[in-house]
């Protein structure tokens, strides 16, 4: 049973976040920019914005590591097969940038069922957790639930996580959390911010990494891409 939570912080800027989004979606410009013009270009297919979803150039298989889901089970490359992937990684005590893309997975996911029902029963999305020292399943199963029971929590350790992570491009840091008023400075050690990638990474049928959708996320230019991007794949496969 999925249990309630509060809801989450109203959205503000992060700084370091804010940094790190900025190098990250740099990065992908450069490492997608050729994977672009071949696949709208050379094979006549479908124009997809890309300041929406930038395809790869190349598909990337999720690594051989084993994560755990919000509910004990083991989780790796096996269960992304037969499915499209809408990937996620952040954490649940973000003040920001998480609930706001957690917001824009869970419209992607009714806008699916509402304009492409078919596509819908296809797709999974997912919430992996990059700061395992705090969440425990269970505040990931409260988390995701906050915005919708369907989005998959999932988390492992801190060599798992990385292992699975680094090969697709995505990363993380910590750092101290600063309070306006010092002496509401916590003494323990588990107050701090986590910088991570803001991506949503599309993940294909058969586990591979095929595109990106960088921020900012508009939930129906999403969807649009999507289904552009996931019919030519289809189309053009043996």
């Amino acid at each position: 049973m999925r249990h309630a939570v509060r809801t989450p912080p109203r959205p503000r800027l992060q700084a370091g976040g804010a940094a790190l989004a900025i190098v990250t979606l740099v990065a992908l410009l450069a490492l997608t920019a050729s994977g672009w013009w071949l696949f709208a270009g050379d094979r006549g297919e479908p124009e997809i914005d890309v300041a929406v979803l930038k395809p790869m150039p190349a598909p990337i298989a999720l690594p051989e590591e084993e994560l755990v889901t919000d509910d004990g089970e083991t989780f790796g490359p096996a269960d992304f097969k037969g499915k499209w992937t809408l990937l996620y990684f952040g954490y649940t005590l973000c003040p920001d940038i998480c609930p706001v893309e957690l917001g824009a997975l869970r419209r992607v996911g009714q806008l699916l069922d509402e304009q492409h029902p078919g596509l819908a029963e296809r797709t999974q999305r997912i919430f992996i957790s990059v700061d395992p020292e705090r969440d425990t399943p269970k505040r990931i199963r409260d988390f995701t639930g906050y915005f919708d029971p369907a989005i998959v929590g999932a988390t492992g350790s801190e060599a798992a996580l990385e292992a699975f992570a680094a090969p697709l491009g995505v990363g993380w840091s910590k750092r101290s959390n600063h309070y306006r008023d010092d002496s509401d400075r916590k003494e323990t050690g588990d107050d701090y911010l986590v910088d991570h990638t803001t991506a949503i990474l599309l993940v294909d049928p058969a586990a591979r990494l095929r595109a990106v959708f960088p921020t900012p996320h508009g939930p129906q230019p999403m969807v649009d891409a999507f289904h552009r991007y996931q019919q030519a794949v289809e189309d053009t496969q043996p």
